[in-house]
């Protein structure tokens, strides 16, 4: 084997009479002793020496975070209701269940030519009330559903042909509902009903009877 220099010798005196570190743990002691006869075999130089027993292992690191994690989910709702309301009614709803043709047939006494005829009034109904099952639809995730509310925005309709005959209407039932919570799939929607009150005491003549409205609001409890 080669022989080692001073300034070999010098290094090693040194490192073998520095106080011993009773924190290095059993395996790291062997591994730099397996490395100076190693270098000691090999023929190092003193520079190369103590490079090779002060260097450290490379140990991996790592650390864990447990981060929890929050979604806050809104309150939504959907309301699904018609644009437009058209009702047709018939002879029987104004005139009842008798009459349901249309027409009426008053018929007596005997007249000789010259007899005056009694007319009486055709007396209708005064009013007809128009239950609608299905109103609207709502949908909703609020834990305490939400209130529904139908009213009348515009409340007289008015004859298209005479410009004068009027009728009014009222909401009678069902203008309020609380409904539970659905979830937002469709087959969960919550129906609603409304009836609608016509007055048709000045409905006096036949044809369309146009501008009124309803309004329907929902709000989410």
């Amino acid at each position: 084997m080669p022989s080692l220099s001073s300034s070999l010798f010098s290094s090693l005196k040194n490192l073998f009479s520095a106080p011993a570190v009773t924190s290095t743990p059993a395996h790291v002691a062997r591994k730099k002793t397996w490395k100076l006869l190693s270098c000691l075999a090999l023929g190092a130089t003193p520079a190369a020496l103590a490079s090779s027993l002060f260097s450290s292992p490379v140990l991996a690191q790592s650390a864990n975070a447990n981060v929890p994690v929050r979604v806050q989910v809104p309150k939504v709702l959907q309301l699904t209701t018609f644009g437009d309301i058209a009702l047709t009614f018939t002879a029987s709803e104004l005139f009842g269940a008798s009459n349901a043709s249309g027409g009426l047939l008053v018929q007596g006494g005997t007249t000789t030519g010259s007899t005056p005829l009694t007319t009486t009034s055709l007396a209708g109904i005064a009013s007809v009330a128009v239950p609608i099952s299905q109103l609207y639809t709502i949908l909703t995730n609020s834990s305490a559903g939400a209130n529904i509310t139908v009213a009348v925005t515009t409340g007289t309709l008015t004859n298209t042909v005479t410009g004068s005959d009027t009728m009014t209407m009222t909401v009678t039932s069902g203008g309020t509902a609380t409904t539970p919570t659905t979830g937002l799939g469709a087959p969960n929607a919550y129906q609603g009903t409304a009836t609608l009150n016509f007055n048709l005491t000045n409905a006096k003549s036949s044809g369309l009877y146009n501008g009124g409205s309803i309004t329907i609001t929902a709000t989410n409890q």
